[in-house]
């Protein structure tokens, strides 16, 4: 996009904001889950059917917009093949984010702490059906879906009309709104997204954001996990 003249709409910009911070919520997810759960489905796998269409619709909208102005889905997106370095870089990243998020853990009152983590809970299953939920909407899917709109078009759009610097900050403290109401989630949300808006300004590579993210949630659903394990 360096050298390309074309760059995102506001309109984009308020279309993925609203995609991201509309469907994303349980009570969105709830609804979902009614369908199958009428058709005989467990708790577990209900909810697994309403995120994924959730994140699906998400993903969709955002690919949607970035082919509609571009005409193309990997070089607007900066999603180039990452080389060693990019991704030993985001995973260094993503373990140091999850450092900063168990430091807040221990530094904010636990009024706050209390109620952070995934949206709207766990559904009722084994410990190991919760992990895998966890997992794999936490450290897979979540990563992919908010790098895209959030860094992937909304940091951009953003940074092709001022510096760089304002742009990571309005970017994060967008990424931050949508982790209202509560308190913890979006104090770590808004270091998150200074973090990865920064990744892929330095390293102009999406995957790298992705990695930080993947690795950083990931490391905290295994911690967090092992510890109810124990």
């Amino acid at each position: 996009m360096d050298d390309d003249p074309r760059r995102f709409s506001w309109l984009d910009l308020a279309l993925v904001f609203a995609v991201g911070i509309g469907l994303a919520n349980s009570a969105v997810a709830d609804v979902l889950a009614r369908g199958p759960a009428r058709l005989g489905m467990s708790e577990m796998a209900s909810a697994s059917v309403a995120w994924a269409l959730i994140n699906g619709t998400q993903l969709a909208v955002g690919l949607a917009v970035v082919h509609h102005r571009f005409g193309a889905i990997r070089r607007p997106l900066r999603l180039t093949r990452p080389g060693r370095r990019q991704v030993a870089a985001g995973a260094g990243w993503g373990v140091a984010k999850a450092v900063a998020t168990l430091v807040l853990v221990v530094v904010l009152p636990a009024a706050l702490v209390e109620g952070g983590g995934g949206e709207g809970g766990y559904p009722a299953g084994s410990l190991l059906a919760q992990f895998t939920f966890a997992f794999a909407f936490g450290a897979v899917v979540s990563p992919c879906y908010e790098e895209l709109l959030y860094r992937g078009i909304f940091y951009q759009g953003l940074a092709a009309r001022m510096p760089a610097v304002a742009a990571i900050g309005l970017s994060a403290s967008f990424f931050a709104v949508a982790h209202l109401p509560r308190v913890f989630n979006t104090v770590s949300a808004l270091l998150a997204g200074l973090l990865f808006a920064w990744l892929l300004h330095r390293y102009r590579n999406l995957w790298v954001p992705i990695v930080a993210h993947a690795v950083s949630n990931g490391s905290l659903v295994v911690l967090a996990f092992v510890a109810e394990a124990g």
